[in-house]
């Protein structure tokens, strides 16, 4: 019984690492475009990047906005849009499967305690 346990968690913990994307290969339009489309690890990405000043101007406030942002817990919802139907005049937006639960990131929570920001 244990063995089996045992054999879930490992495949299920491979199999999260690996649905994880390698930002740091990815160009700036990309990364932004995900952040803020609400993608945790590229908004964790974002932060690195902006306090480490790679391939952006450093700048520790950004840097928490960013990892801020990844650390906060969020509900993903989706939505389709109907046109209107028959003598309505707009359209709308409905609400289609269940919202999923994105949880925050521990490391970006982690970058919270550690940074400063000194300016606006």
């Amino acid at each position: 019984m244990s063995i089996a346990l045992y054999l879930t968690l490992t495949v299920a913990s491979s199999d999260m690492t690996q649905t994880l994307p390698d930002w740091s290969i990815k160009n700036r339009g990309d990364l932004e475009k995900a952040a803020r489309e609400g993608k945790k690890t590229a908004q964790l990405e974002l932060g690195r990047r902006y306090e480490k000043g790679i391939g952006v101007t450093k700048d520790t406030c950004k840097a928490l906005k960013w990892y801020k942002k990844a650390a906060e817990d969020s509900i993903d919802r989706n939505f389709v849009y109907s046109g209107p139907v028959g003598s309505e005049r707009h359209g709308r937006a409905i609400e289609v499967g269940m919202p999923q639960f994105q949880p925050g990131l521990l490391e970006a929570k982690n970058k919270l305690n550690l940074l400063i920001c000194n300016g606006s």
